[in-house]
């Protein structure tokens, strides 16, 4: 009888363990989600605010800081860098003369924007 009750016990206790570390588990896996989707809507906002105003908005220095930016890599997160790139590669396409000095830092890959 009192191996019984043990072996309820042990199996009751396991169970509990294994609700609770699935519940933390879904719990993160969840927080971790929300927090990518706030991430990706942040870049979509910052690569989505790309207009020819913008684009014509931007001169020499401001390229330059951008291109310094993008050549030291020292972003918060992989998604700050992303959105310099694109602003990169826009002003690359809308805007080449300011960025001859920085092809370097854009993937050259053939496009035609027209």
């Amino acid at each position: 009888m009192i191996g019984s009750i043990t072996i309820f016990f042990q199996r009751l206790w396991h169970f509990a363990t294994r609700s609770f570390l699935f519940q933390a588990t879904i719990k993160s896996l969840l927080d971790n989600e929300a927090a990518i989707m706030t991430q990706k809507n942040a870049v979509s906002k910052s690569t989505l605010g790309i207009t020819q105003e913008r684009l014509e908005a931007f001169d020499e220095r401001s390229i330059a800081v951008l291109a310094k930016r993008l050549d030291q890599d020292d972003y918060a997160s992989p998604f700050d860098g992303l959105s310099d790139w694109h602003w990169l590669r826009a002003l690359a396409i809308h805007r080449p003369e300011l960025t001859l000095p920085y092809l370097h830092l854009i993937d050259q890959e053939p496009f035609d924007e027209d």
